[in-house]
C-alpha cells in the first residue's frame, strides 16, 4: 500500500543522475518532488485520501486521539519501544508480549485497539518487528543483512567500470529501496512469499555482480573492504 512512496525519490533521481552540477541537481530534485506530490494529489484519489488522512491524524494526535490508522501505528511504535526496554537482549516471541495492563502502564497512550493489533497482527514496521522479535543485537544484525548491507554493496559496486555491473547494481539498489520504504508501513517479511523472493533475489544478484566484478576487486581483501 505504500509502494508508491519510492516514486517521490526515484523520479528526481532519474531526472538528475547524469548531471554533475550539484545546484542543478538540488533544484531539480526539489522541483520534481513538489510537482510529483501535486500531480499525485490531484490525479490519484488513493494518494489524496492518504494525504488527507495523515493530516487529519496528526491534528487528532495533537489532541490526544490515537484512534486513526496513523495513530494506531504511532501507538504500536511507542509500545514496541517499551517492549525493547523490557527485553533488550532476547525480545518477545510472536503472541508472547505482556498483558495489556502491564504494557499500558509503560505506554500510557496504548489502547485496546492498538494492543489487539500488536498481539495479533504484530508490528506494522519491519525494522521494529525484527528488533522486538529477536532483541536489539540479533534484530539489528537481521536488519543489517536484509537492507543495509545489500544497499551498501549494490551502491558501491555501481561505481564499477564494467557496464553490466553498473546496470545490475543500479537496478538492484532500486529494488532494495522499493522494499525498504514500504517496510515502514507494514511488515514485508512476515509472509513466506516475500521472504522466499528476497532470499532468491539477494543470492542471485550477489552472485551475478560478484562474478562480473574485475578480478582486482574479487580478491578476499577487496571483498571485505566492500
Amino acid at each position: 500500500r505504500s509502494a508508491w512512496l519510492p516514486a517521490l525519490v526515484f523520479i528526481p533521481y532519474f531526472l538528475t543522475r547524469n548531471t554533475r552540477s550539484k545546484w542543478f541537481n538540488f533544484t531539480m530534485i526539489v522541483l520534481a518532488f513538489k510537482i510529483t506530490i501535486i500531480i499525485f494529489y490531484f490525479q490519484n484519489p488513493t494518494f489524496r485520501n492518504r494525504f488527507d488522512n495523515v493530516s487529519k491524524s496528526l491534528k487528532l494526535m495533537n489532541q490526544g486521539n490515537f484512534t486513526t490508522s496513523l495513530g494506531v501505528r504511532v501507538n504500536l511504535v511507542l509500545a514496541e519501544i517499551e517492549l525493547l526496554k523490557m527485553e533488550p537482549i532476547y525480545g518477545f516471541e510472536d503472541g508472547a508480549i505482556p498483558s495489556f495492563e502491564i504494557l499500558k502502564k509503560r505506554s500510557p497512550t496504548l489502547d485496546l485497539v492498538g494492543y489487539s493489533f500488536l498481539s495479533g497482527a504484530g508490528s506494522h514496521i519491519e525494522i521494529t518487528a525484527q528488533l522486538v522479535r529477536k532483541g536489539l543485537i540479533l534484530g539489528s544484525i537481521t536488519v543489517l543483512a536484509l537492507f543495509i548491507f545489500p544497499a551498501f554493496y549494490f551502491l558501491k559496486s555501481q561505481r564499477e567500470v564494467v557496464l553490466e555491473v553498473r546496470n545490475i547494481c543500479e537496478m538492484s539498489f532500486c529494488i532494495v529501496f522499493l522494499i525498504f520504504i514500504p517496510s515502514f508501513g507494514i511488515q514485508v517479511f512476515n509472509l513466506k512469499m516475500y521472504s522466499t523472493f528476497w532470499a532468491i533475489f539477494l543470492s542471485l544478484f550477489y552472485a551475478v555482480t560478484f562474478t562480473n566484478l574485475p578480478k582486482s576487486r574479487t580478491g578476499p581483501d577487496k571483498f571485505l573492504n566492500c
